[in-house]
């Protein structure tokens, strides 16, 4: 015969365990959410860092073009973040060049650098040979109107196994090296110049924070502007056009 009195006992255990099973589930849900609710605000607030860090970085650049000083520390406020951005100079002068991509050093007549020394050429690992294609180009200050000669405009290519011999600079006109890396990347190239350094790199480094969020940036770019030999708009005249830039047509 059974005991009502151990039935009214399973019950009771039984509501106990379908009670904690769904305490737990729900606690599992709540903590879930929870964990969601502050993955989505960490991401509103990193995008928001990650803007003032990369508006920081053109701040700080403007900065630096402006008071051409070589090394400095500032904080500012950018919208609603704070961002700390740090520019430092570096005495080496190195370039990293990818594939088919090129880097242009200028050199203008005040620059008082007569030579350019290229030493420590690495590349990537790549099946063909790293080569480097040299351009120089050079103005002269004193005509910009005079037209180029063969002697302008120089270009070749040398192989990683050969090296680059040095360049001289003809301390009388504004020159213009353009390097180009081919069949490989160019991890590094360093640079010198002689008798004085070249214009180095500079090293610009921003961390935006926003409500305790923080994410950095860092950028570098060579210490002045490199003068571009290329132009974006074509000149067209049915007539030839003298050294003034005046039309000859009858």
């Amino acid at each position: 015969m059974i005991n009502k009195h151990h039935q009214r006992g399973y019950a009771l255990l039984l509501v106990l365990l379908l009670l904690s099973i769904f305490i737990s589930g729900a606690s599992a849900l709540a903590r879930i959410v929870v964990l969601n609710l502050r993955q989505v605000r960490f991401v509103d607030q990193a995008i928001i860092a990650s803007s003032a860090a990369s508006s920081g970085i053109e701040y700080g650049l403007y900065q630096f073009r402006k008071a051409k000083s070589e090394d400095m520390t500032s904080k500012t406020d950018i919208g609603v973040a704070k961002v700390a951005i740090t520019v430092d100079k570096k005495e080496d002068t190195w370039l990293k060049i990818a594939k088919d991509d090129f880097a242009i050093i200028t050199l203008s007549p005040s620059s008082g650098v007569t030579s350019v020394i290229f030493s420590d050429w690495t590349s990537s690992d790549c099946s063909a040979t790293s080569w480097i294609e040299v351009t120089k180009t050079e103005w002269d200050t004193a005509n910009f109107t005079k037209e180029f000669t063969k002697d302008s405009v120089s270009r070749q290519p040398y192989s990683i196994s050969d090296g680059l011999p040095d360049q001289t600079i003809d301390s009388a006109k504004l020159t213009q090296l353009r390097l180009k890396a081919l069949y490989c990347d160019v991890s590094k190239i360093v640079i010198q110049g002689q008798p004085v350094l070249l214009p180095s790199r500079v090293i610009i480094k921003s961390v935006g924070e926003y409500q305790g969020t923080k994410q950095a940036q860092q950028v570098g770019t060579l210490e002045k502007e490199p003068l571009m030999g290329l132009f974006d708009y074509v000149l067209f005249s049915e007539c030839s056009l003298n050294q003034k830039g005046e039309s000859e047509c009858p």
